[in-house]
């Protein structure tokens, strides 16, 4: 999430060279995080919790070498400071699930300047030797993680769309009326079992009732059948609307 939060772009410029990072991360037992009791996940240790976390902010503000850690140090029984550094630059990690208040901060110090944000409220407030400058860029209608689930999402619409579009144009040219190869057989099992599930019905692959789903949109491509005795009506009704299908169709 936080490769998606654009407040922290305001520390790239301070990224470069050698330096002091420090970012500390501390959160209290339990809150009330978007009106939901958020608790400290008490099934995975406080690095497991909440490295990912750290990683994804030191990269997204310009911390680009490999990370090697140098010593792990308790600051007390639940709490831990880790040492790291990547090439010329020495990072310090604090991570607190007890403190009992919440804390986002991350510093860079070089020779001749201590850049320093604190989004503990997002987007946070940036200081340099002090003082404060512009506020970092925001969207209160795109938070981080709207951000990063529209690229993703976005991404994996496209690759998906390609993926439908080359499957449904195999099957089209290598099917015939005797029927199709185990592998185009199962790809379109796989579409119509998917446009399934869309409508809550479950279908395996192996029983009667998908054997048939198969052979109902073989004869639906092929010889334009709309008839389907052997499957209960909701299932005809996903062969008949099929998207899938359609598109093997317009492919023939």
């Amino acid at each position: 999430m936080y490769l998606f939060a654009p407040y922290l772009s305001v520390m790239k410029p301070y990224a470069t060279g050698k330096g002091r990072w420090r970012l500390e991360w501390c959160e209290p037992d339990e809150e009330v995080r978007w009106g939901e009791l958020k608790s400290t996940p008490q099934h995975v240790t406080t690095i497991e919790d909440t490295f990912p976390h750290a990683w994804a902010i030191l990269r997204a503000s310009g911390l680009s070498g490999p990370l090697e850690l140098r010593r792990v140090d308790l600051i007390d029984p639940w709490s831990v400071r880790l040492h790291l550094r990547a090439g010329e630059v020495a990072v310090e990690l604090i991570f607190d699930r007890h403190a009992g208040f919440r804390r986002r901060y991350l510093a860079i110090e070089t020779d001749s300047v201590t850049s320093e944000l604190d989004f503990s409220t997002e987007p946070g407030v940036l200081k340099v030797n002090r003082k404060a400058v512009d506020a970092p860029p925001w969207n209160p209608q795109m938070r981080p993680l709207a951000l990063e689930l529209s690229a993703f999402l976005a991404l994996m619409q496209e690759a998906t769309k390609s993926f439908l579009d080359l499957q449904a144009a195999m099957i089209a040219g290598g099917t015939c009326d005797d029927g199709c190869t185990p592998g185009l057989a199962r790809a379109l099992f796989e579409a119509l079992c998917r446009e399934a599930a869309m409508a809550g019905l479950r279908v395996s692959e192996n029983s009667g009732e998908g054997r048939a789903l198969v052979a109902a949109a073989q004869g639906f491509i092929w010889r334009n059948e709309d008839v389907f005795p052997e499957l209960s009506s909701e299932l005809a009704s996903i062969v008949r609307r099929s998207p899938f299908l359609a598109r093997v169709r317009k492919s023939r």
